[in-house]
């Protein structure tokens, strides 16, 4: 849903692989949002290329 907004963008590094890109609109929004530590949302790659949140 964030990438149909605009939020984010998802591409290929030479180096690094998957990446996901804050966009400008994107770090508009969440600038100035403090997220405690214990908050924090984890983004795994699974094998099959798919992206998913460890709470």
């Amino acid at each position: 849903m964030l990438m149909h907004l605009g939020v984010v963008r998802v591409g290929d590094d030479e180096n690094l692989g998957t990446v996901v890109q804050v966009t400008k609109l994107g770090s508009s929004l969440i600038q100035g949002t403090f997220v405690a530590e214990h908050d924090k949302v984890e983004l795994i790659l699974d094998p099959n290329g798919s992206i998913r949140a460890s709470l």
